[in-house]
């Protein structure tokens, strides 16, 4: 990455941060040489790209409070930002999903934030923020670690709202305290509905039955489910679209995202591209690292990639991208919401659909003026929800 920067950056961090912010702030007071900093690529003798060890923050429960104060994050001090408050419960996939970055930036190892302090950190940001809404942002949070935040809060008899990551290989996962405890929902990472992906191009370590038992069990606790799709993947035809779909539409999730097959550098797509059928137009390191997913946006507006998968183009990729939604919409699954977007129809007593078409009209067309009235509504209904 520094090879695509002015020399004025000194170094990047690799990985997590906050070990090596502190370092080189030690390092800019003359107190460490740079290359004593902790996981870190900086420019050595001659320009050359030097990298030092890798340290993640092996106790989350060390870790410094969140801080949404004004004076250090002004934007909280009105209504510029929805306050749907984030807050990282956990780090760590021991998982290897083919695609995925993750296990790359955080480790194989899960860590954990304590349930009691994540419910501490909790009331204490509601009381600073005036909002009862949370994302517990880790990325495949243990499922254990999940039920007992739930179980702390419910002790606590605590009001707040969330959502977080799901898993799709959960067994016996008690769905009905997750929502007694304020989990609106729940994010799944399904990816396929072919079983022959899942293994050949996923790596996912979980079965069909395994996706449809927790999509279902979860909807009938209360709980919004939203599911990911990578369509297509690599190994996919016409059939395990198809197949894909119909999951979809016998589960019927609150919301699916629907993404193009995203390769990024450290993953296993990446380093054995050629085994998946990928094939990188030139030198692709730099180009993928800046790469942006549009969230917000259908993949057919997204940027082109810079690779083919199984031979199909960028343009054939959304073809195919852009029939699944489709198939999809026409069997009354709604695409394009995530959980947090779920949340946030529910705190304004919106219909999902409704939501999903404001959203995209706002940043679409910049209605700034429209999307400040919809993130002050948004923040008067959680201030509301909170004092009630």
């Amino acid at each position: 990455m520094l090879h695509g920067l002015p020399p004025a950056f000194d170094a990047v961090a690799l990985g997590e941060g906050e070990e090596a912010v502190i370092q080189l702030g030690e390092y800019a007071l003359g107190r460490r040489r740079l290359e004593e900093v902790s996981g870190i690529a900086y420019r050595g003798a001659g320009g050359r790209i030097e990298e030092t060890p890798v340290r993640r923050v092996a106790n989350l429960d060390s870790m410094a409070d969140p801080c949404y104060a004004p004076g250090i994050y002004p934007a909280m001090a009105g209504d510029e930002k929805l306050k749907l408050i984030m807050l990282d419960e956990s780090r760590g996939c021991p998982y290897s999903c083919n695609f995925c970055f993750h296990p790359v930036k955080s480790g194989r190892d899960w860590r954990v934030r304590g349930a009691a302090r994540v419910a501490d950190v909790m009331e204490m940001l509601s009381a600073e923020t005036g909002s009862h809404v949370f994302r517990l942002a880790g990325s495949n949070p243990p499922p254990e670690h999940r039920r007992a935040i739930a179980e702390e809060l419910i002790k606590r008899g605590s009001r707040f709202e969330y959502v977080s990551f799901g898993h799709t290989r959960s067994k016996n996962e008690d769905y009905a305290r997750l929502r007694e405890s304020g989990c609106v929902s729940l994010f799944f990472g399904v990816e396929s509905g072919s079983q022959r992906v899942l293994d050949q191009a996923a790596n996912k370590h979980t079965n069909v039955a395994q996706v449809r038992e927790n999509l279902l069990r979860a909807k009938q606790a209360g709980i919004l489910t939203s599911a990911s799709l990578i369509a297509p993947m690599p190994f996919d035809d016409d059939a395990s679209l198809r197949e894909t779909v119909e999951l979809m539409a016998e589960t019927m999730p609150s919301g699916v995202s629907v993404y193009l097959p995203i390769v990024t550098p450290g993953t296993t797509w990446y380093k054995e591209a050629e085994r998946f059928g990928i094939k990188f137009d030139g030198d692709p390191f730099l180009a993928l690292l800046k790469y942006q997913v549009r969230f917000l946006m259908p993949p057919p507006l997204w940027d082109p990639l810079p690779y083919s998968i199984g031979g199909l183009s960028y343009q054939e990729l959304v073809r195919k991208t852009a029939w699944v939604t489709e198939e999809l919409e026409k069997r009354g699954v709604l695409t394009g919401m995530n959980d947090s977007l779920l949340l946030v129809a529910r705190e304004l007593g919106i219909e999902h659909g409704a939501v999903r078409g404001l959203n995209r009209k706002l940043f679409m067309t910049a209605d700034m003026d429209g999307i400040q009235r919809v993130a002050t509504e948004f923040n008067r209904k959680v201030r509301e929800e909170r004092g009630k």
